[in-house]
């Protein structure tokens, strides 16, 4: 085992390692939407269709009606690229390419700057380069793969900020236009600035910079609803998401009905949102839904494990959307399918376990950023407890799972003990 686990290093340690996964895992998400042409669904077309609205001019928009369903942010910035490129999902899909290969570069910078593992490093390139369901993901035009590179992004400013301003007002813009992206994404800053500035005074001015960026990124939107609608508010879906996940007909994940629609009353009008009602809507049926937690606690709770479940359970909803959406496949095509989500499945398990071998490495180090991983998947675990489970919400945690199987695989070939830095990292 010993001769291998050297080999396995002299790879990982080779010069161009990194470029060679990084270019390999650019060609297999090229070649992917090269083979793979789904129709978009769902969530997808909502946000194609409003991408078209905005490059068109006729602004955000449901049949030229203003809306504000879900936040603008990956939304404007498809319009953009359709406004640039033309209207064209390809357009979408090689944005996600790019954003991608981004991400992943960025992990690579970030894993260095809070563990100072080169090894755990390129591992957990390697694991990003050729994770399936994240290769999946790259059909869709969704809002997954933008706003884990915003959240990435603003992280590794703000570690290499330290107190400077023009890093954290770049560390505001991206988790503005993350915010802008998923809303409840804006508590999460606090608990990186907590973490990673232990100098109360430096803590304070950098809490300042970053949320006044964020604020100045989000202000145009909320002045815009504050005209259209009477309110500044971010999203009309809050609303509808929270009595989802919170009613007598809740499963613990994703599900609208006839009895569920129902409870709206004279507002139903599907789960896509659009329409003059949007926001009174929206307050009904956060309403509804508040209503029922504090009526029901007991079976509120009882569907929190049920919603861990469906948020962790799989992780192949990348290729659901994408192959599964096919029209009439053939029984080759059926076969394939079947085959890659088996194989995505095995790759997640075997990227937990690896990140679960880290654990007692992580917590057991006291080296405060070292947590900032668990600290970001606990953040979105809570959101899906709040709401309802569903796999895309562990989107934006695989990256820094993904760090944890690149500390895990460094410890199982015996790199990680050399590496730990004599003294804690990098707190400010």
């Amino acid at each position: 085992m010993a001769p291998i686990k050297q080999k396995l290093l002299e790879i990982i340690q080779l010069r161009h390692f990194v470029l060679v996964c990084v270019l390999a895992g650019v060609v297999i998400r090229v070649v992917w939407i090269g083979l793979v042409h789904p129709p978009q669904v769902v969530d997808f077309k909502w946000y194609y269709e409003r991408a078209v609205s905005i490059a068109s001019g006729d602004g955000y928009a449901v049949n030229r009606f203003p809306t504000a369903y879900w936040p603008v942010g990956y939304a404007g910035f498809l319009g953009a690229l359709f406004y640039v490129f033309g209207t064209s999902a390809l357009v979408g899909q090689l944005a996600n390419v790019i954003l991608s290969a981004a991400t992943i570069l960025l992990v690579y910078r970030l894993t260095q700057q809070i563990f100072q593992s080169e090894t755990a490093a390129r591992i957990t390139v390697f694991i990003l380069c050729f994770y399936p369901n994240q290769i999946a993901y790259n059909s869709l035009l969704c809002t997954e793969i933008w706003f884990s590179c915003l959240l990435i992004l603003g992280a590794l400013l703000l570690i290499c900020a330290r107190g400077r301003l023009w890093l954290l007002a770049l560390c505001g813009l991206a988790w503005g236009l993350a915010t802008l992206t998923k809303p409840q994404f804006i508590f999460l800053p606090a608990i990186f600035l907590l973490v990673f500035y232990a100098n109360k005074r430096l803590l304070l001015k950098s809490a300042m910079v970053v949320y006044a960026t964020i604020l100045i990124c989000v202000a145009p939107w909320l002045l815009r609803n504050e005209r259209v609608f009477g309110k500044p508010l971010i999203s009309t879906n809050g609303g509808i998401v929270l009595m989802q996940g919170n009613n007598p007909y809740a499963t613990g994940t994703y599900v609208w009905n006839d009895k569920i629609e129902a409870l709206l009353g004279d507002l139903r009008n599907g789960d896509l949102g659009g329409g003059a009602d949007e926001v009174a809507r929206d307050a009904r049926a956060r309403a509804i839904g508040e209503d029922y937690i504090r009526h029901h606690v007991e079976r509120t709770v009882l569907l929190w494990p049920k919603k861990l479940m469906y948020g962790y359970r799989s992780d192949v909803d990348g290729f659901y959307y994408s192959m599964g959406m096919i029209q009439a496949p053939t029984n080759a095509l059926k076969f394939l399918y079947v085959g890659l989500k088996a194989f995505a499945e095995l790759y997640y398990l075997a990227v937990l376990a690896l990140a679960a071998i880290s654990l007692k490495l992580v917590l057991g180090s006291h080296t405060r950023p070292f947590a900032m991983g668990l600290f970001v998947t606990l953040y979105f675990t809570a959101i899906c407890i709040v709401f309802y489970g569903l796999a895309r919400y562990h989107f934006p945690t695989m990256p820094w799972i993904a760090m944890y199987a690149g500390i895990g695989g460094s410890h199982i070939l015996g790199a990680w003990r050399n590496s730990v830095p004599p003294a804690p990292n990098p707190v400010f």
